[in-house]
């Protein structure tokens, strides 16, 4: 059957939740749910490349920012609970719509990494279309990135 990864960076109580949902879907033969749960982005290291979808809980907001300008380009689903998360380059934000759960979806940031979306997900969201001035228009080679990547973890403030 078919797999999916899922990295989840800061908060344990949603990659338990995962891990919970994965072993039901396992037991019913559907498919399997790799979770991956790191502290932080910077020790999920080249690893987050290896996601399809990249969870980071909003106690980890701050380290997003210096990776989301190098994952833009692949097709890894980043979401998020940050406040403002869709508005700076994230694909999906969960925002607190009373006692429930409202979804904030950046569709360009779905298209520039070659993803596609659910329509029925679509309609229940509120569907932006924002894409940062600061990233990058085109992918740059590996080498370029993996250095941009590492300036943005050393000098997040200045790159």
């Amino acid at each position: 059957g078919n797999s999916a990864r899922i990295c989840v960076v800061g908060d344990t109580n949603v990659a338990e939740s995962l891990r919970y949902i994965g072993t039901k879907k396992k037991a019913r033969g559907s498919y399997t749910l790799d979770v991956v749960e790191s502290p932080t982005i910077t020790e999920l290291g080249q690893n987050a490349y290896t996601c399809h979808v990249l969870y980071v809980d909003q106690s980890r907001a701050q380290d997003l920012k210096a990776a989301r300008g190098v994952i833009v380009h692949r097709p890894i689903l980043t979401v998020s609970n940050a406040t403002a998360f869709a508005d700076t380059g994230g694909a999906i934000e969960f925002t607190p719509k009373g006692s429930k759960i409202g979804l904030r979806i950046n569709r360009e940031i779905i298209r520039v990494a070659k993803l596609s979306i659910s329509p029925n997900l679509l309609a229940l969201a509120e569907v932006i279309n924002v894409m940062p001035r600061e990233f990058p228009k085109h992918s740059p080679n590996p080498g370029i990135r993996l250095l941009y990547y590492a300036a943005r973890l050393w000098w997040p403030n200045h790159v």
